[in-house]
Protein backbone atom coordinates (compact mmCIF):
# COMPACT_ATOMS: atom_id res chain seq x y z
CA UNK A 1 0.00 0.00 0.00
CA UNK A 2 1.54 2.95 -1.22
CA UNK A 3 0.82 6.49 0.10
CA UNK A 4 -2.57 8.24 -1.46
CA UNK A 5 -0.75 10.68 -4.39
CA UNK A 6 -2.92 13.60 -3.02
CA UNK A 7 -0.53 13.14 0.76
CA UNK A 8 2.81 12.82 -0.99
CA UNK A 9 4.50 16.53 -1.48
CA UNK A 10 4.64 16.59 -5.60
CA UNK A 11 8.77 17.31 -5.19
CA UNK A 12 9.18 14.37 -3.24
CA UNK A 13 12.57 12.36 -4.69
CA UNK A 14 16.07 11.68 -3.47
CA UNK A 15 16.81 15.32 -4.89
CA UNK A 16 13.93 17.18 -2.77
CA UNK A 17 14.34 15.03 -0.07
CA UNK A 18 16.67 16.86 2.18
CA UNK A 19 13.68 19.30 2.49
CA UNK A 20 12.10 17.06 4.59
CA UNK A 21 12.24 15.20 7.73
CA UNK A 22 11.41 11.77 8.16
CA UNK A 23 9.68 9.80 11.32
CA UNK A 24 9.16 6.30 11.88
CA UNK A 25 7.34 4.57 14.26
CA UNK A 26 8.03 0.53 14.75
CA UNK A 27 4.85 -0.95 15.53
CA UNK A 28 4.06 -4.65 16.14
CA UNK A 29 2.40 -5.29 13.32
CA UNK A 30 4.18 -2.40 10.41
CA UNK A 31 5.52 0.77 10.09
CA UNK A 32 3.92 4.15 10.52
CA UNK A 33 5.60 6.55 7.82
CA UNK A 34 5.32 10.73 8.83
CA UNK A 35 7.18 13.20 6.82
CA UNK A 36 7.46 17.35 7.86
CA UNK A 37 8.77 20.23 6.47
CA UNK A 38 11.32 22.23 7.69
CA UNK A 39 8.72 23.99 9.60
CA UNK A 40 7.61 21.01 11.46
CA UNK A 41 4.06 20.93 9.46
CA UNK A 42 2.89 17.51 9.05
CA UNK A 43 2.86 16.70 5.13
CA UNK A 44 2.37 13.29 4.65
CA UNK A 45 1.47 9.71 7.28
CA UNK A 46 0.47 6.29 6.33
CA UNK A 47 0.71 3.10 8.26
CA UNK A 48 2.34 0.44 6.14
CA UNK A 49 1.37 -2.90 7.65
CA UNK A 50 3.52 -6.05 7.31
CA UNK A 51 2.78 -8.41 4.89
CA UNK A 52 1.70 -11.82 6.32
CA UNK A 53 4.38 -14.86 6.02
CA UNK A 54 7.78 -12.86 6.53
CA UNK A 55 10.05 -14.90 8.25
CA UNK A 56 11.04 -12.43 11.64
CA UNK A 57 10.14 -8.39 12.27
CA UNK A 58 13.76 -7.84 10.84
CA UNK A 59 12.55 -9.13 7.52
CA UNK A 60 9.09 -7.69 7.51
CA UNK A 61 10.26 -3.87 8.17
CA UNK A 62 13.04 -4.78 5.38
CA UNK A 63 10.24 -6.04 2.41
CA UNK A 64 8.75 -2.72 3.47
CA UNK A 65 11.88 -0.51 2.63
CA UNK A 66 12.69 -2.33 -0.26
CA UNK A 67 8.48 -2.15 -1.42
CA UNK A 68 8.16 1.66 -0.44
CA UNK A 69 11.10 3.31 -2.32
CA UNK A 70 9.94 7.08 -0.50
CA UNK A 71 11.57 4.94 2.82
CA UNK A 72 14.97 4.96 1.38
CA UNK A 73 15.45 8.71 0.20
CA UNK A 74 18.27 10.97 2.32
CA UNK A 75 15.81 12.93 4.16
CA UNK A 76 16.96 16.10 6.10
CA UNK A 77 16.70 14.33 9.64
CA UNK A 78 15.29 10.46 10.45
CA UNK A 79 13.44 9.40 13.73
CA UNK A 80 13.35 5.73 14.52
CA UNK A 81 11.03 5.27 17.39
Amino acid sequence: MDLPASTIPANLSAHTAESYDMSIRLLSDGLLFALSDTDGKLCASCTYPFESGAEDYCAAVKELFFRHQHLTFPYRRVHIS
